[in-house]
């Protein structure tokens, strides 16, 4: 499999004053909200969101952050319906972050970068085939 060059661009700056918030309305069934799966915990969220900002995927305008978790060499579903298999984390003004399990069928800015996502097919986490389908909306995760 021929891999994708990776554009470069300097990664975002996040600094100590950096933090991660929850949302509630992630967890406590909400309407119109993406829930968390009750198997991923706050500080596994958490640690979600470290991981994709370590490996830099970020959005093009580096307020959003995207992640993956992974579990014994499958990736882990992340909603309480097991469907979305990666999350979408987003900076406020006050430098606080929170995130939610990405549904790029309800949300389209839930859809990561081309970048992101080749990323992902380069490092082994899903193949060319499915995340073009993600691209296009088609039935599938990550």
């Amino acid at each position: 499999m021929a891999k994708i060059k990776k554009k470069k661009t300097a990664p975002p700056v996040v600094r100590k004053e950096n933090s991660y918030r929850h949302n509630p309305a992630h967890r406590n069934k909400m309407a119109g909200k993406t829930q968390w799966a009750a198997s991923i915990s706050i500080s596994t969220e958490e640690s979600i969101w470290k991981n994709g900002i370590q490996k830099t995927w970020f959005s093009e305008a580096n307020t959003v952050v995207f992640g993956l978790h992974k579990i014994s060499k499958k990736l882990a579903y992340l909603d309480s319906n097991n469907r979305l298999n990666f999350a979408r984390f987003k900076s406020d003004s006050q430098l606080e972050w929170h995130g939610w399990p990405a549904n790029p069928k309800e949300r389209l800015e839930d859809i990561p970068p081309v970048s992101v996502i080749d990323s992902w097919v380069n490092s082994g986490f899903t193949t060319r085939c499915r995340a073009e389908k993600v691209r296009k909306l088609q039935k599938c995760s990550i």
